[in-house]
């Protein structure tokens, strides 16, 4: 049997059950403002904590130590030489390179006795080779900053002026050991400069000693060769039996006719002589021109080298009144910073918790 709706449709759609998962803001304030004792004592802890902290860090300088790029007056002895090819940049940058060398802070830290623990005990190897890496790691090289030149804000590798500087606990042991690595870091790239000059300088003077052997030896086989053209010539001579000279053109193969007597008196004196050095071709050029090799050219090179001298005490790097300075301020840490963050997290953490409290506690 069919029904029909003779009235209006009734909705039942507020009979269903519903979650209510509004949030209450206002109750949620008053929930929390209940739990201020639990805010509060997390904030102040933080504070405390923040605090102590910010006082037991010690506090970090920044010794540094300022100076100008070398000019090539002061690198006039390196960049004159002819041995090997150098130049300004490359020989401030080994220079550079040297001055956050591990081996040298090893050497300054160990001359001054400062490789030891707050003891005064000596330091075990892996820490010696923890405090080494960790001064190389806060030493700081760097064009030194204008802030009275903002428009060179991207261009500060133009300055010819660098900074040179270490982040330390231990100021006075900062200014000691940047000072010892200034004078060390110049000794060490001055002599290694010398000792590549050195070297390419042997060689040379080597290379030099082989072409002269090589011209001797040519020198040698021209006399071995005009010796045997001589005494052939004197053998037709005597087999002619032509002592005195007769009519000679000055051929080669005419030689005989100068005579036994002359013969016999130039091939003596070609025995006895010393083989002149002549030239010999070395090479050809892109034209096909001959390039010659004489003894007084390589004699001349080998009196040059021997003559070389390098004025090192003319050498510079860094004046002589460059020096590190400990700053009367210290760089870190920032006290202030540290506790106001420590008291903020710490408040944070107690309106957390008080959130939590507030959510699992029932109503």
């Amino acid at each position: 049997m069919n029904m029909q709706n003779t009235g209006t449709t009734t909705d039942l759609a507020h009979f269903r059950p519903m979650d209510n998962d509004e949030i209450d803001l206002g109750q949620l304030i008053r929930n929390l403002l209940v739990q201020w004792k639990l805010i509060a004592i997390f904030t102040l802890l933080g504070a405390v904590v923040g605090v102590c902290i910010a006082l037991l860090i010690p506090k970090q300088y920044r010794v540094e130590a300022m100076f100008d790029k070398p000019s090539n007056a002061e690198l006039a002895p390196l960049l004159g030489q002819p041995y090997i090819e150098l130049d300004r940049q490359k020989i401030l940058s080994d220079f550079l390179k040297n001055l956050k060398s591990r081996d040298l802070i090893e050497k300054v830290l160990t001359e001054n006795n400062l490789l030891t623990g707050n003891d005064g005990a000596p330091l075990t190897e892996a820490e010696q080779f923890t405090q080494i890496r960790n001064v190389a790691a806060n030493i700081r090289i760097a064009p030194a900053e204008f802030d009275f030149l903002p428009e060179l804000k991207d261009t500060t590798s133009e300055i010819d002026q660098i900074s040179y500087s270490l982040l330390t606990a231990n100021p006075q042991e900062g200014q000691t050991l940047l000072n010892g690595l200034l004078k060390l870091a110049t000794e060490k790239t001055t002599r290694d400069y010398i000792n590549d000059i050195n070297g390419a300088r042997a060689i040379q003077k080597q290379q030099l000693a082989n072409q002269l052997v090589q011209l001797k030896d040519a020198a040698l086989a021209a006399k071995a060769a005009q010796i045997a053209e001589f005494t052939k010539a004197l053998a037709i001579a005597k087999s002619l039996n032509i002592n005195d000279s007769a009519q000679w053109t000055g051929s080669s193969d005419d030689l005989y006719l100068k005579g036994t007597r002359v013969l016999t008196a130039e091939l003596a004196y070609i025995e006895q002589a010393e083989p002149k050095l002549g030239s010999i071709i070395v090479s050809y050029d892109q034209e096909g021109l001959a390039q010659t090799l004489s003894a007084e050219s390589v004699k001349g090179q080998l009196g040059a080298i021997d003559k070389f001298e390098i004025d090192q005490a003319s050498i510079s790097f860094v004046s002589d009144n460059t020096r590190a300075y400990i700053p009367a301020d210290a760089e870190k840490p920032n006290r202030k910073l540290i506790a106001i963050a420590a008291t903020v997290l710490a408040g944070f953490l107690g309106l957390f918790v008080a959130l939590i409290r507030v959510a699992i506690r029932p109503n």
